[in-house]
């Protein structure tokens, strides 16, 4: 009886840890999804909305964050270390959600394989509450970072108008 109380406590651990972190990646993704669609149609009106809506949300991540690197390539904005951060966040998410959980009875915890985990050992993950604090603390670091670089956008473009 002790022993499926801690088991569950376990499973309880794990399931509340993959749903954070599935949260933290859409967190992330939408984050993206509102730079690209205010960087084509700003100041926000409907249009920017309908943007977002028809076409924006239909991109997997991977096409958002390289619509992402491309704007920030032609706005001459240096993106490659959070780059890295938000791929790091979109790796754990994309394991979280196609992997294979599996008891490890030596740790006393679940781990997340591929499902040929003879051939990639080396390739689990442990799910722990520190990953999660871990990623949170990335995502927030990416979000002022992304909201950062549409704010210099903008202003530069305004600057521009206000020559004219």
């Amino acid at each position: 009886m002790k022993d499926e109380k801690f088991s569950e406590k376990i499973n309880e651990e794990f399931l509340k840890n993959c749903g954070e972190i599935i949260r933290i990646g859409l967190d992330l993704e939408n984050d993206l999804e509102f730079f690209i669609s205010n960087y084509f149609i700003y100041p926000q009106n409907e249009k920017t909305f309908f943007l977002e809506d028809l076409i924006i949300q239909k991109l997997n991540f991977d096409k958002k964050i390289n619509l992402f690197k491309k704007i920030c390539k032609k706005e001459g904005v240096n993106i490659d270390n959070l780059i890295k951060d938000v791929r790091e966040i979109q790796n754990i998410r994309n394991k979280v959600a196609h992997r294979e959980a599996s008891i490890d009875s030596s740790e006393n915890c679940i781990k997340l394989n591929r499902r040929e985990s003879i051939k990639y050992k080396k390739d689990e993950l442990k799910i722990t509450s520190e990953l999660v604090e871990k990623l949170r603390k990335k995502k927030n670091k990416c979000r002022k970072e992304i909201f950062s670089i549409l704010d210099k956008i903008h202003e530069n473009y305004g600057q521009y108008y206000k020559e004219i």
